[in-house]
């Protein structure tokens, strides 16, 4: 996690949720959402999705003391 930023491109639907954890899970469950941007405020969820899913460039992200940017990373051993 990173604190204190979101992602300024790619936002592919805002929504309302119950907390970070219902963010977290409704992009785990979509197919093309990267990562999250969440606003603890107002309990905003928005889904992003990357343009290259491995690359996340720092002038994609704004500073911004009230969101918060996650992304969760997964690795599968075979």
């Amino acid at each position: 996690m990173r604190g204190d930023v979101r992602m300024s491109a790619g936002t592919i639907q805002s929504d309302h949720v119950t907390s970070v954890t219902d963010c977290l899970n409704t992009c785990a469950l979509s197919p093309v959402c990267d990562s999250i941007n969440f606003r603890s405020a107002n309990t905003t969820c928005q889904l992003v999705t990357h343009v290259d899913p491995l690359l996340v460039h720092s002038v994609d992200l704004v500073e911004d003391a009230l969101w918060q940017w996650w992304s969760a990373t997964f690795t599968v051993v075979v």
